[in-house]
């Protein structure tokens, strides 16, 4: 896709099947907008699930109203680009991720994640017990101040790490 283009975004818009989110390599660019109010309410009417843009978007106020999932690295007043080319439907690299079609995209306020579909049962086990972890920590912190830090201690000595001074408590 040539930075801040849309033409093919309006393309997988138009040919998405309800529930889909549309994940969009924008290659980070921030100068022009992907997207912005016009085709967020369409794919809402789309019935779509989300749009994840690895670029700008614009109308950012406005589409913060409308209860839809849009994430972006950025936005910009700029109009997109409607020069092409692009691809529709095959793999993108967003940092050091490679996302493919018919991949899973979870989302929240701190960003998304994305995973093989075959890979959503251990991922879930995973990811409670991850939950569970986290909570006892809080539990702990919230207690009596107190969180096992003896990883990070022993990271320091092994790693090397140099401490010129010591804090006093």
């Amino acid at each position: 896709m040539t930075p801040g283009d849309n033409t093919l975004v309006y393309y997988a818009v138009d040919n998405a099947k309800p529930g889909d989110v549309i994940v969009v390599s924008g290659l980070g660019f921030t100068e022009r907008a992907i997207l912005g109010e016009m085709m967020v309410t369409l794919a809402i009417k789309r019935g779509l699930n989300g749009l994840v843009i690895h670029g700008a978007i614009r109308d950012k106020e406005e589409i913060s109203k409308l209860d839809f999932p849009v994430y972006a690295v950025s936005s910009t007043s700029n109009s997109p680009l409607r020069n092409g080319p692009g691809t529709v439907n095959t793999p993108i690299a967003i940092g050091n991720r490679v996302i493919y079609p018919g991949d899973i995209v979870v989302g929240d306020q701190s960003g998304i994640v994305t995973f093989h579909p075959e890979d959503a049962d251990d991922l879930y086990e995973a990811s409670l017990k991850a939950l569970e972890k986290e909570n006892k920590q809080f539990e702990a912190i919230n207690q009596d101040g107190s969180l096992d830090l003896s990883w990070l201690y022993e990271k320091i000595e092994a790693d090397n790490y140099q401490i010129k001074e010591k804090f006093t408590k």
